[in-house]
């Protein structure tokens, strides 16, 4: 991490990797990039985007202009400590949220002009069964 945030003529990346996924009898199968992280495809209000699964957010984050995009406002102003500093989010509620055999509705999210790739984090993981080996993260519904 750098001592300082980030220049703001800096450009963001727009997408870390893509998303290698299948579904096998209701288990969703994430493999692991060769960066080392892990990506699946969601809809959020039936438009497909890519997201970074990040086990150390603690939930959804959507850049502003997808979720604007999308319909989705803010609620409520917030500020966030990330790697980089703080930075001014706000709250939001994702209608209908959709990844591989599984739909989710009312999905507390935060949306941030500052976000380029969007973040797949706790809020929605600690509801399902999450398994990591050999490369291979297996999200499946808890018995």
């Amino acid at each position: 991490y750098q001592e300082s945030p980030c220049k703001q003529d800096a450009q963001a990346i727009v997408s870390w990797g893509a998303a290698e996924m299948q579904q096998l009898d209701g288990v969703l199968i994430l493999k692991q990039r060769g960066n080392g992280h892990y990506f699946l495809e969601a809809s959020v209000n039936d438009r497909t985007l890519t997201f970074l699964v990040d086990t150390g957010a603690s939930g959804i984050s959507l850049p502003m202009s997808f979720a604007l995009s999308v319909k989705i406002n803010c609620r409520n102003k917030i500020y966030m400590q990330t790697a980089n500093g703080v930075v001014e989010a706000c709250t939001a509620i994702v209608p209908k949220l959709k990844f591989g055999p599984f739909t989710l509705t009312d999905v507390p999210a935060v949306v941030s002009n500052n976000l380029s790739q969007p973040l797949f984090g706790m809020n929605v993981l600690q509801q399902f069964k999450v398994e990591q080996n050999n490369g291979e993260m297996r999200i499946s519904t808890r018995n």
